[in-house]
């Protein structure tokens, strides 16, 4: 459950980033309402693979470790989203020679330019905001009081 809406979650500002340029440029392409539901299920899809693979691991470290609170949930999901996205971003981008937006090249011969480095980590801190509420979503989830039982046991997601 907690992964799954720490999922839907970060799915939201990812559509809406993708999604909302499409209201403003003029050019023909779906409508506003297809292409934010057709990139909201890729996001949401791509975080829950990234939280059951990347996520789960790191979890699984810290809570062994015994680091439960949710400033350690917090820092997780910021850098494991920043360093996932970085990684992510690299390894895609690497069959690149040339890539330019107008004016503004990223990637000429094969290399990240200083302007396409600049774009990649602003980027992707951007996106490690999102994985720190997503973070801190899941955190909430998994360690909410229960609701039956004693007042200070925790459930274990």
């Amino acid at each position: 459950m907690a992964t799954l809406s720490g999922a839907l979650l970060g799915a939201l500002p990812v559509a809406l980033a993708m999604a909302l340029p499409l209201l403003f440029d003029g050019r023909a392409r779906p409508t506003f309402a297809a292409w934010f539901q057709l990139t909201y299920w890729g996001a949401a899809v791509v975080w829950f693979v990234g939280l059951h693979t990347v996520g789960m691991v790191v979890w699984a470290a810290l809570e062994r470790r015994g680091l439960r609170s949710l400033s350690h949930a917090l820092f997780a999901g910021l850098l494991t989203t920043f360093l996932s996205t970085v990684v992510l971003r690299l390894l895609l981008s690497m069959p690149v020679s040339l890539y330019q937006e107008g004016a503004r090249v990223w990637i000429e011969g094969g290399v990240r330019t200083p302007y396409g480095w600049f774009i990649l980590i602003k980027d992707s801190v951007l996106l490690a905001l999102v994985g720190g509420m997503v973070a801190i979503v899941v955190w909430r989830i998994a360690y909410r009081k229960a609701s039956e039982g004693k007042a200070g046991h925790r459930l274990d997601a």
